[in-house]
């Protein structure tokens, strides 16, 4: 976890500075508040006309004492506290900007990753992202600084007390160690009795709902009794498990109080004794009674924090993990120039090896600039495989894929992507304005180009209609939109990238027939003039293209204008038509 965190503590160094010194002073000035208590009190007493019980250094002028030890002791707490706000304001703002910085790192690593192929699932990274990141910042801004400077007070007021009293520095010794031992097993049980009562519960929850679900069964057997029996057991069964952790909390808390309050009697009979012996002022006992309960008070800080800490070394762990997986695809060591694209495509000599047999096995494909070219398969993984090794998601085991007689493998990933325009059935929308949306495509267009491209691809119809037309947020990634609106802006963010090649990949799919024209509309606004790769499982989409590429068995099964293919009832696409036909009906 530390070795996550410590690279991004240096742009933070001056916060970071100020925040732990801070915290010292201000856990210094708390193991200093005994000092002016005890002169005040014994000045006090002497102001009051008390014969003392041992030397007590205030002087011959004990209301003066009084005055300094009291406005001492005000001071002490008020610069405590100070320090301690400007410690947690300071560490907490550095603490979100480390985070910041550490969540950034982890998700540009993330996008340089290939979802399938450097990672099985990139939605079990959410957790990592966010809640595992956030523990890292608690131990930035809060736990470990906490569980640091707890520790220092400690050995600090030790220290003090064994040079003031060292018999009281063992009862301030004894009783913090007490403390720590048994407040750490009580929360251990604790928290162990939490989780079974909660499981409980959820269980209860969960039988509850199966049961009234189940309402007609239980009546039409006459299971009443049975289930009531079952719900009353498991209601039984809950109650003993809660009271089971309340009990827990209380015999924690009782066990913790009466080692407290054994430390504090210690303290008060070798305050008697050596007041008795004429060793110790009054003050002086008040000083180490206010010694034992500041150990008290420091050693529960510091179990507390430290309980965290398991939590927070598995959320370095995991991200620590995500951070070691490293790109199959990377950048070549000295890229390739490109001038303008036209949009030729070519696969030479692919070879794949799949789960099931091979992919492909030697596959060689030219697609000329412009062409609209539609990929089909038995379930569709060819068409998946041959635009991802395109876009360089994923590379072929052996072979070649060039784009204008380049090596795409010799191109810069920026380069390479930038002649490639995407469109997805599932249309990612940010976050953001409309207008900034549809700018994701080309970052540097103006707003009139953003007006144009959505007027081409028909969104501006009902952009306008929004209640800020174009400057319209989009929450939770456009759910206010129908699916046929969400994929129109993803088409008007492609027209916009201006690329020459187009994928589309199934993003005529799963529309309603109502949307369906509009859309259909603005893909052919914006595959016009350009090569498309289409991979769809739509039989008008296919019979649009101007060829189809037909796979089976790791090999091109037919390669030939769709209406013709489609016309000979023995060709491979005229079969998967047809089943395709028979499926969805």
């Amino acid at each position: 976890a530390l070795d996550l965190v410590l690279p991004h503590l240096q742009a933070h160094r001056a916060a970071l500075i100020v925040g732990l010194v801070s915290l010292v002073l201000s856990i210094w000035m708390l193991v200093a508040l005994p000092f002016p208590l005890k002169f005040s009190i014994d000045a006090a007493l002497v102001a009051a006309g008390a014969e003392p019980t041992a030397p007590t250094g205030i002087g011959s002028d004990p209301g003066t004492a009084l005055m300094i030890a009291a406005g001492a002791l005000a001071a002490l707490v008020a610069l405590q506290a100070g320090f301690r706000a400007l410690s947690v304001s300071v560490l907490n703002r550095m603490g979100g900007r480390v985070a910041t910085d550490l969540r950034g790192q982890l998700l540009d690593h993330l996008h340089r990753l290939s979802p399938g192929r450097d990672i099985d699932d990139l939605g079990r990274t959410t957790s990592p992202l966010v809640e595992d990141v956030a523990r890292l910042r608690d131990l930035v801004a809060h736990t470990g600084p906490r569980l640091l400077t707890g520790l220092l007070a400690l050995v600090s007021l030790l220290l003090m007390m064994l040079v003031v009293e060292p018999i009281a520095a063992l009862i301030v010794l004894a009783t913090a160690t007490l403390f720590a031992l048994a407040a750490r097993v009580s929360l251990t049980w604790q928290r162990r009795r939490e989780t079974a009562a909660a499981a409980d519960e959820t269980l209860l929850a969960e039988t509850a709902d199966e049961l009234l679900a189940a309402t007609r069964t239980i009546q039409s057997y006459g299971l009443e009794g049975r289930a009531s029996h079952s719900l009353a057991e498991l209601g039984e069964r809950t109650g003993r498990s809660r009271s089971a952790a309340r009990r827990s909390r209380a015999v924690g808390g009782f066990v913790t109080e009466l080692i407290t309050g054994l430390g504090v009697g210690a303290a008060l009979l070798l305050g008697g004794w050596r007041m008795n012996a004429g060793t110790m002022t009054p003050g002086e006992l008040t000083m180490v009674v206010a010694a034992v309960l500041i150990a008290v008070v420091l050693a529960r800080e510091v179990v507390q924090h430290s309980t965290g800490l398991r939590a927070i070394v598995a959320a370095g762990d995991r991200v620590g993990e995500l951070l070691e997986h490293r790109a199959a695809i990377t950048e070549p060591g000295r890229a390739q120039q490109i001038g303008a694209l036209r949009g030729e495509i070519v696969y030479s000599a692919v070879s794949t090896e799949g789960r099931r047999g091979p992919l492909f096995d030697g596959v060689s494909l030219v697609i000329p600039a412009g062409e609209h070219v539609a990929l089909v398969g038995r379930d569709g993984a060819e068409a998946s495989a041959l635009i991802s090794y395109l876009l360089r998601f994923d590379e072929p085991d052996s072979g070649r894929v060039l784009l204008d007689r380049y090596d795409t493998r010799a191109l810069s990933l920026a380069d390479l992507r930038s002649g490639l325009a995407v469109v997805q059935r599932e249309s990612a929308l940010f976050s953001e304005s409309v207008r900034e949306n549809i700018r994701a495509g080309r970052p540097d267009a103006s707003d009139d180009e953003i007006v144009d491209a959505a007027r081409r691809s028909g969104a501006d119809d009902f952009i306008t209609l929004l209640p800020d037309g174009y400057d319209t947020h989009l929450a939770r990634r456009g759910a206010a939109l129908t699916d046929g609106q969400r994929r129109r802006l993803a088409i008007t963010r492609a027209l916009l990238r201006d690329a020459p090649v187009v994928v589309l990949e199934d993003a005529d799919a799963d529309l309603m027939p109502a949307e369906r024209d509009a859309v259909q509309r603005a893909l052919g606004a914006l595959t016009a003039g350009r090569t498309a790769l289409i991979s769809s499982r739509e039989p008008e989409t296919i019979l649009d293209a101007d060829r189809v590429l037909c796979f089976e068995a790791g090999a091109l099964a037919e390669d030939g204008a769709p209406a013709e293919l489609a016309d000979d009832p023995d060709s491979w696409l005229a079969v998967w038509l047809r089943s395709t036909s028979e499926t969805a009906g």
